[in-house]
């Protein structure tokens, strides 16, 4: 069976409308999973690369009778933070060795977070999303290995409240009656992702393509933040003009500054290592 480009979502504030459903928003690898009766097994990120290799071993655990494509989330899970990890997960789809790959299935397990039926003896995408869930939940009984995503009618408002209050990734809308339209970013489908807002001190920039070095300030001291890679056209400029009067040494890459430029970023949270994960320029001060 050839491999569906997922659909994409659109960003949204939270809100409630009847006619939509929202599911939790999942931290991992968006993940095709196609089993083929004569092919097994196989799985693919979204831009199409197979991945199976990685996650053999979660994968020779599943068993299907018939032909499906399955549209997932792949995470692992962090005991320690108690939530899902995208590093983690990272970890597991960078290895190559494959008896590396059996050894660390045994320490960061896998599991396959469900959310779509895209194929299943047949395609699927002309139905609406809630027949689809319909099959979904015929499919499979729910393991450690793999489990269909609960959802919620309705109340998005107050469902994206409780993802507030328990520090989770986000939330997932989805107009009920929706068709599956393959490679497209769609408004019937939304992401409410909970951000994170940090003060911090930008201290350089990348010369090959827009970066922005940036630290956290403790008592007087700066601790590396990470890279700001996303702003507005009109944050870039005025960034680089407030640069241009600061720039002071500089390397192969990188241009520092004579003193750091405060700003204030909005992120997806901090990884493990405290580094600001995927954050956006909102304002220089």
């Amino acid at each position: 069976m050839d491999f569906i480009w997922p659909m994409l979502l659109s960003p949204s504030e939270p809100f409630t409308e009847e006619g939509w459903l929202f599911e939790l928003k999942a931290v991992g690898i968006r993940l095709e999973l196609i089993h083929d009766k004569r092919d097994g097994i196989q799985g693919f990120t979204r831009h199409n690369t197979n991945c199976t290799k990685a996650f053999l071993p979660e994968f020779e655990t599943l068993s299907f009778s018939d032909d499906l494509i399955l549209d997932c989330e792949l995470i692992c899970y962090d005991p320690e933070e108690k939530r899902d990890s995208w590093e983690l997960v990272m970890e597991r789809f960078r290895l190559q060795n494959e008896i590396k790959i059996r050894h660390t299935a045994e320490e960061l397990p896998c599991t396959l977070i469900v959310f779509d039926v895209l194929y299943y003896k047949k395609p699927l995408l002309d139905m609406q999303l809630i027949e689809r869930k319909m099959i979904l939940e015929e499919l499979f009984d729910n393991t450690p290995v793999i489990q269909k995503t609960a959802f919620l009618d309705t109340e998005g408002q107050a469902f994206f409240e409780q993802i507030k209050q328990l520090q989770l990734e986000g939330a997932v809308a989805k107009k009920k009656n929706s068709k599956y339209a393959p490679g497209k970013r769609v408004d019937f489908w939304k992401k409410i992702v909970r951000y994170e807002y940090y003060q911090v001190v930008i201290r350089g920039f990348k010369k090959s393509e827009f970066g922005l070095l940036c630290s956290f300030e403790e008592e007087g001291k700066l601790k590396p933040a990470g890279v700001i890679e996303f702003a507005t056209p009109f944050n870039r400029k005025l960034f680089y003009n407030r640069a241009a009067a600061l720039k002071g040494e500089e390397d192969k890459l990188n241009v520092y500054l004579k003193e750091g430029i405060p700003a204030t970023v909005k992120t997806r949270g901090l990884t493990k290592k405290g580094y600001l994960r995927t954050p956006v320029l909102l304002e220089l001060h």
